[in-house]
């Protein structure tokens, strides 16, 4: 089994790994570069004082107008001191003079008790009067001679202060690899603690690390919303499970209590008493009825009949079959449309989320309230949004509306099962649509349906 190590430990290596590969590779790039440099800045003094050598012989030979021992004679002190060794040569090719080996030897063991003499090299220079071509000259040196203690002392120390600088950086780069390991490690340690806590149930608690890097700040979000997602889940589940057992259990209670007191003879058998158990017969039936219509889209399973459908015809007919009810109640309802507005889906569940919604409206409106129904054709969709300035709703509840058996408002007196919006949003999906609500407590609230349109 491999061995685990942490993240900030993993990162901390390749970032002083990297870090110390690079400033070595560039240390040895700057070393190349200046010995280079300096090689051939050493080079071009060797060739400018050699050529001064050859301008000096030239300068003998227009004396003597003629390259014989005595232009050699004149500049031996000279080559001594300048610590190269001359041989002059005619335009024959004869050697008509040069330094003679003793003097070689003698110059170079004295320079070699100073320094390693390195490479010699002897170049041939052309010697010149006026136009006329007059002999040669040889100009030998060891390389090292050519460099003062001084310019070697340069090279030194450039080279030197670039180890010296090396070694710095290594050390800057390992505590900045620490700094920033750390600032990388922590927020993902604390991401890994809270995915962690989630895990185990504890869907209320978040993190609050917050990192400058986009992905590890998007995965916080991603983590957050999660939680927020799974706490939402579990206080729908639980007031789910409380939901189902008062909906269920209340027709129940009413059920037995009745029959027991007929049973007993305390209440009559009548036609009244049958009719309120019966009620609640139908009522708990509506009520399994729904659960197996919400099941069956979830599924998937529901049949449904598309056709090419008028939704402005369905809007209208469906206001119109209601608009008795609001006027019973003093509700205004209006509707408005605009264009053609032609869509594919099934009838009969189109009606039914219309339905629904009023239905919702006629419950919750006061009297002298409003409903406004709008039909909007859009480029790519048809939107149908009924609007109503009655009860509304928390905007804590706002994200629960559409769970089932979820009523915002316990204290609402209302016969519905909690299921009605829910089952509304499962026919819109069904069809490729959305479904929104907006609401603001005492003031209004909007539902937005959004069917695509046909191209």
């Amino acid at each position: 089994m491999k061995s685990k190590t942490t993240l900030q430990r993993r990162m901390l290596y390749i970032i002083i790994f990297s870090s110390i590969i690079t400033i070595i590779i560039a240390s040895l790039l700057i070393n190349k570069t200046m010995s280079t440099k300096f090689n051939e800045y050493i080079e071009q003094v060797g060739e400018n004082s050699n050529k001064k050598i050859v301008e000096s012989i030239e300068a003998e030979y227009n004396k003597y107008q003629v390259l014989d021992e005595r232009v050699g004679e004149a500049l031996y002190r000279d080559a001594y001191m300048g610590n190269y060794y001359l041989t002059l040569i005619n335009k024959n090719g004869e050697v008509v003079w040069k330094m003679e080996e003793n003097d070689i030897i003698a110059l170079s063991e004295e320079n070699a008790s100073k320094k390693d003499l390195g490479v010699y090299d002897a170049p041939k220079y052309q010697l010149i009067s006026g136009d006329k071509e007059i002999g040669y000259v040889i100009i030998g040196r060891y390389s090292s001679l050519l460099t003062s203690e001084r310019e070697v002392n340069f090279k030194s120390s450039i080279n030197r202060n670039v180890i010296a600088s090396g070694f710095m950086a290594i050390l800057i780069a390992i505590a900045l690899a620490i700094i920033e390991s750390r600032q990388l490690s922590k927020p993902i340690e604390e991401l890994s603690k809270t995915a962690e806590e989630i895990s185990k149930g504890n869907f209320s608690v978040r993190s609050y690390e917050f990192s400058t890097i986009r992905e590890i700040e998007a995965l916080r979000e991603s983590i957050n919303n999660l939680g927020e997602s799974l706490y939402n889940g579990e206080v729908v589940r639980k007031r789910l499970v409380s939901d189902v057992s008062h909906e269920l259990r209340t027709p129940l209670n009413i059920l037995q209590n009745n029959l027991e007191a007929m049973i007993d003879g305390i209440i009559p058998i009548s036609i009244e008493k049958l009719e309120i158990i019966n009620d609640e017969v139908v009522r708990f039936s509506k009520l399994i009825d729904n659960l197996k219509v919400l099941k069956s889209f979830e599924e998937h399973s529901v049949k449904m009949n598309l056709k090419n459908l008028d939704l402005n015809k369905i809007l209208r007919s469906t206001c119109e079959n209601f608009r008795l009810s609001f006027e019973d109640r003093e509700v205004s309802l209006e509707y408005i449309e605009e264009g053609d507005a032609v869509i594919i889906g099934d009838e009969v569940k189109i009606r039914e989320v219309l339905v629904n919604i009023l239905s919702n409206c006629l419950k919750y409106v006061k009297p002298k309230g409003v409903v406004k129904v709008y039909l909007r054709v859009l480029t790519d969709t048809i939107e149908v949004v009924v609007w109503d300035n009655g009860m509304g709703i928390n905007k804590n509840d706002l994200k629960f509306v559409f769970e089932r058996l979820y009523r915002a408002d316990k204290s609402r007196n209302s016969d519905g099962l909690g299921l009605g919006l829910t089952i509304c949003k499962s026919i819109m999906e069904a069809h490729g649509g959305k479904i929104f609500l907006d609401s603001k407590e005492n003031h209004w609230t909007e539902v937005k349906l959004v069917f695509n349109k046909i191209k």
